[in-house]
């Protein structure tokens, strides 16, 4: 998983940071190919924004490309951004990342 968050800081090992767990409740799965120009765009907000994230290469698997058609209704757009409540993003503008994740806009 590739993340940018908040190490963790605590005296006895336990508790963590404000930033920590808001970053953590903010760990998101992007569905999307390396050709993708649009998947690019996707994990760089994420980045800027140092917003946790799973990357998925839907070319290297059948059971991402499953999962990408099934949230879909059988189409293959990609980016997929699967949020932590279960809701789904497909091929978010930036401006949708930032509503969605509870960001300022414009960022």
């Amino acid at each position: 998983m590739r993340s940018r968050s908040a190490t963790l800081s605590s005296d006895a090992g336990c508790a963590r940071s404000t930033e920590e767990a808001r970053v953590s409740e903010l760990t998101v799965t992007v569905y999307g190919a390396q050709w993708c120009g649009d998947c690019h765009r996707t994990t760089r907000f994420l980045d800027r924004h140092e917003i946790a994230y799973e990357w998925i290469d839907t070319d290297g698997s059948d059971e991402a490309r499953a999962y990408v058609q099934g949230v879909q209704d059988g189409r293959m757009s990609i980016p997929v951004v699967a949020l932590p409540a279960g809701e789904h993003l497909i091929e978010p503008t930036d401006k949708e990342l930032a509503v969605a994740l509870g960001l300022p806009w414009p960022a």
